[in-house]
């Protein structure tokens, strides 16, 4: 069987090629496999059908989207500041998952990354830092599912922008207030989940 890129799909069908790695991930696209961090997407796959109606109008949602991740994701050296997070986050809807390490990121997301609703990640950890992990995590398309927001006291100018540059949607500094953190952490989570529909 032959297949394509997502690239390559994106420019037959005429759509984005974040939407394609979207519906790939969401299992919409029939045939399409993952391998060695690239989609291959069968030649003869269809277009899948959008979400509108026949006016071409894209339906509204008037109740809050089913959220169908679980697992909230704490990467941070500190044991202190993982569980000042994990307390400002709990609100019952969400397990955690907790890293120490970049590696550890990593192996988390490729065990549990369907679960991931939000990772909040430190930028100065040991083994590999916050700027290496969205690196991989870009590398593998891990960034087209899974909302980051970096958690940081030590941020410049230039790791700010390498950040946003690399797909961070929020970044946050140390220290914050909880309130602050608990708002912003569950409204990107709620327009990721928007964003995929």
């Amino acid at each position: 069987m032959e297949y394509m890129s997502a690239k390559e799909a994106a420019i037959k069908w005429k759509m984005d090629k974040r939407n394609i790695l979207r519906l790939c991930k969401d299992g919409r696209i029939d045939g399409a496999k993952f391998e060695c961090g690239v989609w291959h997407i069968p030649s003869t796959s269809t277009k899948p059908l959008d979400g509108r109606v026949k006016s071409g109008k894209y339906l509204k949602a008037s109740k809050k989207i089913e959220m169908n991740k679980k697992a909230i994701l704490i990467a941070d050296d500190n044991e202190l500041t993982r569980e000042m997070l994990k307390t400002i986050l709990s609100n019952g809807r969400f397990e955690f998952y907790e890293a120490e390490n970049g590696e550890q990121v990593l192996d988390i997301i490729e065990a549990h990354g369907e679960e991931i609703s939000l990772l909040l990640l430190d930028l100065v950890m040991p083994k590999k830092d916050g700027i290496q992990v969205l690196k991989e995590m870009e590398q593998k398309g891990y960034m087209n599912f899974i909302p980051v927001i970096m958690v940081t006291g030590e941020a410049t100018a230039d790791t700010d922008k390498l950040a946003y540059d690399l797909g961070v949607s929020e970044i946050i500094y140390k220290p914050f207030a909880s309130p602050m953190v608990y708002r912003r952490a569950m409204n990107i989570i709620q327009l990721f989940q928007y964003k995929r529909y």
